[in-house]
């Protein structure tokens, strides 16, 4: 069972303080393919991922974007469109060995922010036992509207 959370406005979005150390961009392709791969290696070292695959979340109109530290993507994100009038911060990751400095927030307030930029609502969901996740959700401003099946 995952919690859904919703933000409808900038207003509402909490500001937050960013890291000096860190830079947030959207990922272009197929330039920033290396760049992914390198992320998804440190979760998932014997895992690929194919350029194929990015390209189909591109044609959804899905973005992503990467948290970089020293020229390594450390984090990531995506804005889900999967309504016209809402928009979902999805696809929230961090490396493990970086949890706990506040990637995590950064990211999701770029994304989110992005999304209310494009006058849409914005959305964010998380399994219930994903405590440092709701934490993340809850201090950026977004509020629990319900429960959503997996």
């Amino acid at each position: 069972m995952e919690i859904l959370y919703q933000i409808n406005s900038l207003n509402e979005l909490n500001k937050i303080a960013g890291s000096e150390d860190v830079m947030i961009r959207w990922l272009k392709m197929p330039d920033d393919y290396d760049l992914f791969c390198g992320h998804l290696r440190e979760r998932n070292p014997d895992g690929e991922f194919q350029l194929d695959d990015w390209m189909k979340c591109q044609e959804k109109g899905t973005p992503y974007c990467g948290l970089i530290k020293n020229g390594k993507m450390i984090a990531r994100a995506a804005a889900e469109k999967y309504l016209e009038d809402k928009w979902e911060t999805a696809g929230v990751r961090v490396w493990a060995s970086e949890r706990g400095n506040g990637y995590a927030k950064q990211i999701c307030w770029f994304v989110t922010k992005f999304i209310l930029e494009n006058n849409k609502i914005a959305t964010c969901r998380t399994e219930e036992h994903n405590i440092a996740m709701q934490r993340v959700i809850s201090s950026l401003g977004f509020q629990k509207i319900g429960f959503v099946s997996t």
